[in-house]
């Protein structure tokens, strides 16, 4: 089993519970892992593992949208790996809230959604 992890994901979203929020938008920062044996490829066809390049898109699909919450965001990006019937033995999803108004106190909060199996923990 093989893990492929994207970070440093940027995106300007609209998610959050204030007015202002869906008007204007937020930064956020994701990272996506995901655990699983299909990564393990034994030639050199794409066709043969995950393509990062679409977990990326699926991403990026998702963060287009519009939630109040960053856990319904968590919940879609790992539903919609689903729908394309990506294997996974295990995935994490953390989404960050880039905020400058609190630089002094903290760069970012978030929150991480990780799925084993049938098990879903936060």
């Amino acid at each position: 089993m093989a893990r492929i992890i994207l970070e440093g994901m940027l995106f300007k979203s609209h998610i959050g519970v204030y007015d202002y929020e869906q008007q204007y938008g937020n930064n956020f920062e994701v990272e996506l892992i995901i655990e699983s044996k299909a990564i393990e490829s034994v030639d050199d066809e794409i066709k043969r593992t995950i393509d990062y390049d679409h977990l990326y898109s699926i991403v990026q699909q998702v963060m287009s949208g519009r939630f109040k919450l960053i856990e319904t965001a968590c919940k879609n990006i790992i539903d919609t790996i689903k729908i394309y019937n990506i294997p996974f033995e295990k995935i994490i999803v953390r989404i960050a809230k880039l905020i400058h108004h609190w630089a002094e106190k903290s760069k970012r909060f978030g929150l991480r959604w990780k799925v084993e199996g049938v098990k879903t923990s936060i």
